[in-house]
């Protein structure tokens, strides 16, 4: 192992078909738990959003796998999963920053992504970047990304 640094990529060529496939099986593979003190594995529906082709995707890497992904349709919604064994580590936060400077540059003005009210890291990283949060009811939120496209282009 080189090291623990992730190397922030585009997920765009053929050749990380395989990767992408590891990184979502792992994800499926995870154990559910419930209960206030879990923390909860990602939704099938979140893995397939954010595995799914077409948007932006961008990823972090480590050592040649995939340990986080993000994926941004034209509309600025946006979905973002990190295996286990990498969540709590920055992992996240360091790809929604590149994914907002990416997203800037294409000419988006904001990002949302949807969560659960039981997600404390969704929740801990949108305080943490000042997002917005918005109450959808139903346990679900939207944390709203503005992009300040004077600075991306700076």
């Amino acid at each position: 192992m080189f090291n623990d640094i992730p190397l922030i990529v585009a997920l765009d060529h053929p050749s990380l078909i395989e990767a992408i496939d590891q990184f979502a099986d792992e994800l499926h593979n995870e154990q559910r738990f419930f209960g206030s003190s879990a923390a909860p594995a990602p939704f099938p529906s979140l893995i397939n959003r954010v595995t799914s082709s077409g948007g932006m995707r961008l990823g972090a890497m480590v050592d040649g796998h995939i340990v986080a992904m993000a994926r941004v349709e034209a509309s600025g919604d946006t979905s973002i999963a990190v295996v286990a064994d990498w969540r709590g580590r920055g992992i996240g936060r360091a790809l929604l920053a590149a994914t907002v400077r990416r997203a800037g540059q294409m000419g988006l003005s904001r990002l949302v992504v949807r969560s659960s009210q039981r997600s404390r890291s969704v929740a801990a990283l949108g305080r943490s970047v000042g997002a917005v949060t918005v109450d959808q009811g139903r346990g679900r939120v939207d944390l709203i990304f503005p992009i300040d496209r004077a600075a991306q282009t700076a």
